[in-house]
């Protein structure tokens, strides 16, 4: 049976293990993956209490850079109904299977999948286990595997470890993963940088992929003009040009990836509304969601006040 009431800070600074491997996450080798984040396997934990808040929001953040940057996102779910011989030996070991209650395997509502990502049958530990997902990797291209979700010491551990016999760099998210307890992640962290993998901080990763999205530019397709959005109208005429829509197809709520905004855009604007000692980068403006969001990003930076954002 599964713990309760999970309660524990997460690993910071000096604590974090030092890397054998010293590989290089490229944003054209790499998949994301968000492992187990289903409504079962996160229940366990305190709602107000650290890891999870943090946890989920790190993984929420690398879901958002990772499709601006277009690095492929993966998720496992357990299905609710297994049958004995599907199970196996998850049974006497963690008892019956999650139920036929659909909101047990459901994943988390704040890291949904969106089109474009692939959601992955999970049967064991490891997500590449009665799965495709090695086939899946290598049919584009990617040898890199960025680890998020629970347990840190089970199922993240254990696809880590796979990947690497796999030739699949892992990189292991130490504050994007979390566990039953503070040691046992600890202990996670260690055999991954010890053993297989390379652990990153979640500002390490988005640091990562706002270098190599900014490496694979085009210097001369960035924009001169550094001017600020003077008010809400101005960002909106902004965001239409940069994306090639209409200021009317775009609202307070839109979807900025939908709408055309990927990562050499968000670069474009990254470096526009930068001065030195105020910038905005590529991983501040891959956690914004909307065009609101853009507006207290600019806002929060430049401490300023923008006229008519909404509230």
């Amino acid at each position: 049976m599964l713990p309760h009431h999970i309660a524990y800070t997460l690993p910071t600074g000096s604590e974090l293990p030092a890397n054998r491997a010293s590989w290089d996450l490229l944003t054209d080798r790499s998949a994301l993956l968000v492992h187990d984040m289903q409504e079962h396997f996160v229940a366990p934990y305190a709602a107000d209490d650290q890891p999870m808040p943090t946890t989920r929001a790190n993984i929420a953040a690398l879901l958002r850079a990772a499709r601006a940057a277009q690095v492929p996102v993966f998720y496992t779910a357990q299905p609710g109904s297994q049958t004995p011989e599907q199970r196996g030996l998850l049974t006497p070991m963690w008892g019956p299977p999650l139920g036929d209650d659909p909101a047990a395997a459901r994943i988390v509502p704040d890291l949904a999948p969106v089109d474009g990502d692939t959601v992955l049958t999970k049967w064991r530990y490891d997500a590449f286990e009665r799965s495709d997902l090695r086939e899946r990797l290598s049919d584009i291209g990617r040898d890199q595997l960025i680890v998020t979700g629970v347990y840190a010491h089970i199922g993240c551990q254990a696809t880590a470890l796979r990947a690497f016999m796999l030739d699949i760099e892992p990189f292991f998210v130490t504050d994007a993963v979390a566990d039953f307890s503070r040691e046992q992640h600890l202990a996670a962290l260690d055999l991954v940088a010890d053993c297989v993998g390379v652990t990153m901080t979640t500002a390490d990763v988005l640091s990562a992929l706002e270098h190599a999205v900014r490496d694979s530019g085009d210097p001369g397709d960035s924009a001169t003009d550094s001017a600020l959005p003077v008010d809400w109208d101005a960002l909106l005429e902004v965001l239409a040009d940069t994306t090639g829509t209409s200021v009317d197809e775009i609202g307070q709520e839109s979807d900025l990836l939908s709408l055309g905004l990927d990562s050499l855009r968000m670069m474009e604007l990254a470096d526009r509304w930068s001065v030195p000692d105020r910038e905005i980068g590529f991983a501040d403006l891959a956690v914004c969601d909307t065009p609101v969001e853009v507006a207290q990003l600019i806002e929060r930076v430049h401490g300023v006040r923008m006229a008519g954002v909404p509230q």
